[in-house]
């Protein structure tokens, strides 16, 4: 690779650490923040759980967005959004505010990383794409280690606002490097619609799923919201495939259909990653319950 294609991987290195960061990071923020606003685990932890709901709402219509308009372009639009929420995160004045600022912050990365990975499929050589795939993920991995350790220092001083003002700084230095570093590219299909109907089918399948897990977790998996929610989520899956079939321009273009690896891929990913943001969902009653007591460093350590 010559030094101009490194600067972008190293660029685009550093923007996934930021993600990773802030990922797992707010789970050390729990208590504190509870503390703070005087609300107890059942509201705070929806610090954690609306960034989960929106990043895994937006994330395939980011993907496809930055397709449609140019991946530069919608990464830097993904930054702003995750920048302006970042700086809300760090003043808000309340818990309301904070959950909202989290909501959007979710939305800001869901656009930032497919096209991240886009970018890097196609800036890169092809010889070295499977090194610089490699690298991102690494910096993704080592930002959700570093993260909590953060997070845990920051609360360990008496600050916790002190974590997303660093995400507001993260946020600044990827929008200038990227400013400095990638060049503008030229949309690769502006002509195509976007196809509102399968992003808003898809959300939905998303987000009832989501939803019904996060309650679920409470101990009411056979209550009416919840099943409701899980059927919802069944009808709204099973219509998108219909729905893609039928529109101009899908979200999923049908070469990828038949595509064997693509499809395996997706299969694997639909059994881990729902029970990851489950996992996710739980760790503030989990983390209440294990860390009374225990110093900011102790609770970084055990995150680990």
């Amino acid at each position: 690779m010559d030094r101009r294609t490194k600067a972008i991987v190293a660029t685009l290195c550093f923007v996934a650490l930021m993600i990773g960061t802030d990922f797992t990071g707010a789970l050390l923020l729990v208590v504190p923040i509870e503390h703070e606003f005087s609300v107890d685990i059942t509201i705070t932890q929806w610090v954690l759980n609306i960034y989960a709901l929106t990043f895994s709402m937006v994330i395939v219509s980011g993907g496809r967005l930055g397709d449609m308009f140019g991946r530069r372009r919608l990464l830097l639009i993904g930054l702003a959004i995750f920048f302006v929420a970042s700086i809300v995160c760090t003043v808000a004045p309340s818990i309301t505010w904070l959950i909202g600022a989290r909501a959007v912050q979710g939305v800001g990365s869901a656009i930032v990383w497919p096209c991240l990975i886009g970018l890097a499929m196609t800036v890169i050589d092809e010889k070295d794409r499977g090194l610089v795939m490699g690298l991102i993920i690494g910096a993704t991995a080592s930002g959700n280690v570093v993260g909590p350790v953060i997070a845990g220092v920051v609360s360990g001083v008496g600050e916790w606002r002190l974590f997303f003002l660093i995400n507001v700084i993260m946020a600044l230095v990827s929008a200038s490097l990227i400013l400095l570093i990638l060049k503008n590219e030229p949309a690769e299909r502006v002509e195509e619609r976007v196809d509102y109907a399968g992003m808003a089918v898809l959300s939905i399948a998303i987000l009832a799923l989501l939803y019904g897990l996060d309650i679920g977790t409470d101990g009411a998996w056979a209550s009416p919201m919840v099943i409701g929610l899980f059927v919802a989520s069944l009808v709204a899956a099973a219509a998108f495939p219909f729905i893609e079939r039928v529109v101009r321009d899908p979200i999923v273009p049908p070469p990828m259909k038949r595509n064997r690896q693509f499809l395996l891929t997706l299969s694997t990913n639909g059994l881990v990653v729902p029970t990851f943001f489950w996992r996710f969902s739980i760790s503030p009653n989990i983390c209440k319950r294990c860390w009374v007591g225990t110093c900011s460093l102790c609770r970084s350590v055990s995150c680990l």
